[in-house]
């Protein structure tokens, strides 16, 4: 026995944006080691009341052996995709388009400002980091640039921990947000506490990572399912002299983002691997 899916997304082509805000399934598993599994898509309601093109995006998909899915014409997207081999038949026109969970945004070009005196608030020392700067979001797969996003990352100097010439300093308070050109929020949360320090003396920047809690993101759906609500951050400060975080300064500054597996996923990849495509800027 064969069985019907109907397609139903407005086709936004092979973006992440794809997969949110759009009439999209999570996990799609057609068939197990044990018992076959036969679906085919069918389009046969005009579900956004017009003419336009109706696709399927589907975050995970897989084909156990022994079972089908037939596109008959029709195009379906997705995150990640497995065949164990089963069959899949695309028909005269169908395609399957895979686009691959987002594994990496970064940003560069921004500029980083250090008041020990807290700013115009005279409180805790200051660090903001901000500008606009064009945002790459990428997979194993592909690559997009969301152009001129304003990207704003603050926090306050918590402890002092500079020795022996070598500047490093606790922060908290950390709040990260890069907003694209659109007003669409790629990522908006609070950060842990980050330890900033010189790799060495003299070496004129600093580094540090911390995780990110995600509180908003219109890629949320992009990510691999179990992925997307914490992101290890890191920060690199380049362009400074220091000995210690008792004087003001000014650098530039680079921020990537990871998307790591939550608790859950985390236990079933125990014994096993994760490949992150890891573009570190610094």
């Amino acid at each position: 026995m064969t069985d019907t899916i109907e397609i139903a997304g407005l086709d936004g082509g092979r973006a992440w944006s794809g997969f949110g805000h759009n009439i999209a399934l999570g996990r799609v598993q057609i068939g197990t080691r044990t018992v076959e599994g036969h679906v085919r898509l069918c389009d046969a309601w005009a579900n956004r009341g017009d003419e336009n093109t109706e696709v399927l995006y589907v975050r995970h998909l897989e084909i156990g052996p022994a079972s089908s899915l037939e596109l008959d014409g029709m195009t379906l997207y997705t995150l990640e995709y497995t065949n164990d081999g089963g069959a899949l038949l695309p028909g005269a026109t169908g395609q399957l388009v895979e686009v691959g969970p987002i594994q990496h945004l970064g940003a560069v070009g921004l500029t980083a400002d250090y008041d020990p005196s807290g700013g115009d608030l005279l409180g805790p020392p200051l660090l903001s980091v901000t500008g606009p700067a064009d945002v790459l979001v990428e997979s194993a797969l592909q690559q997009m640039t969301h152009n001129a996003a304003a990207v704003t990352l603050t926090g306050n100097l918590a402890e002092e921990r500079s020795e022996n010439g070598v500047a490093a300093g606790l922060f908290n308070n950390l709040v990260l947000d890069i907003i694209d050109a659109a007003s669409d929020v790629l990522a908006s949360g609070a950060v842990g506490e980050m330890e900033l320090r010189e790799p060495a003396d003299g070496s004129g920047g600093l580094t540090g990572t911390a995780l990110m809690t995600v509180t908003d993101s219109v890629l949320r759906e992009g990510f691999a399912l179990g992925y997307g609500d914490t992101m290890e951050v890191e920060l690199c400060i380049t362009g400074v002299n220091l000995d210690n975080l008792r004087s003001a300064f000014s650098g530039s500054a680079a921020v990537d983002l990871i998307p790591i597996p939550e608790p859950a996923t985390l236990a079933l990849l125990a014994f096993g691997s994760v490949l992150l495509l890891r573009r570190r800027t610094c």
